[in-house]
């Protein structure tokens, strides 16, 4: 007789995360339940529920993983030449997003979370950390002359976020025919532009 090995518990929250996430990605929110999650796995509603207590508990780890775990920073390419970091920061960003591109089903779509308000936090604050670290980075480049004065931080932030949340949309809405990281080039030097 053949034993199935049973996966250990972080191995199959991991793997319920995922699953979840690819679900969403094709989806949306509303084709996310239990029974669909336990039938992709291949396991029953009762032995998911030995990972997780609800949908809303997997949600939370989703967002805890798409949120704040293997997030680029904009302190890891940073250098003294502020365009140098911001043009690095983009591409960086687009390679992570190619390497994971089911996370973008959830990074850009704050409307999925409404009925959880833990996790619409957790995506508000995460956006506005990273306004906050744009607008610091234009003010280093202001104080060190590389940017110019004119520039408005904050605007400059919200048309930076704004061009990438765009990109990644058009990006999805292809079906992710097309590179990313491709794309970064023109609209990173089109962007700078704007801060000289």
């Amino acid at each position: 007789m053949c034993e199935r090995k049973r996966k250990g518990t972080r191995e199959r929250q991991k793997q319920i995360i995922d699953i979840s996430l690819k679900v969403i990605d094709k989806e949306g929110i509303q084709g996310l339940t239990l029974k669909r999650i336990a039938s992709e796995i291949g396991i029953s509603d009762v032995a998911l529920l030995r990972h997780f207590s609800s949908k809303e508990e997997i949600l939370e780890a989703l967002a805890q993983k798409v949120f704040f775990e293997n997030v680029v920073t904009e302190e890891e390419g940073w250098s003294e030449d502020v365009l140098s970091s911001l043009r690095s920061l983009t591409k960086r960003q687009f390679e992570a997003f190619e390497q994971c591109p089911q996370a973008t089903a959830v990074l850009f779509q704050e409307e999925i979370f409404r009925e959880y308000p833990k996790i619409r936090e957790w995506f508000i604050r995460r956006r506005s950390e990273r306004h906050a670290k744009i607008v610091n980075m234009v003010l280093k480049g202001q104080s060190t002359g590389r940017i110019s004065p004119s520039v408005d931080p904050s605007a400059f932030a919200t048309i930076y976020m704004g061009a990438i949340r765009m990109t990644v949309m058009e990006w999805r809405d292809s079906g992710y025919v097309w590179s990313l990281v491709d794309r970064s080039g023109p609209l990173v030097d089109m962007l700078l532009r704007v801060l000289r």
